[in-house]
């Protein structure tokens, strides 16, 4: 589901321009992005097992190829566990958003 939504975003003429070369013109450059993913597993379960394959895809196959560079990922393991420390999860995304709203207001 996720990856057609990808496709209808990340379209040719919005987030990249074909150039005739081996590469496409990334469209997005300067633009950052923000990935939060949450799991039923721990949270070392992907770095361990998978060798952060999802952030690698993401990062190489997806954002740098329309020209993202900055992309900041959140990772929470455990999110059915009613001891899983919601809270203290939202809350680091929260102070992360409050920490670049603070630094675009003194720019």
């Amino acid at each position: 589901m996720l990856l057609g939504y990808f496709d209808k975003m990340f379209a040719s003429k919005f987030a990249y321009k074909d150039n005739g070369g081996l590469f496409p013109e990334g469209l997005l450059k300067g633009k950052s992005v923000v990935c939060i993913s949450v799991m039923n597993g721990p949270t070392f379960y992907p770095l361990f097992w998978l060798n952060n394959a999802h952030k690698v895809l993401m990062r190489k196959a997806l954002f740098h190829y329309v020209g993202i560079r900055k992309v900041k990922f959140f990772e929470f393991g455990n999110m059915e566990n009613s001891k899983g420390n919601h809270g203290e999860k939202i809350n680091k995304v929260y102070k992360y958003f409050q920490e670049l709203n603070k630094h675009s207001l003194s720019s």
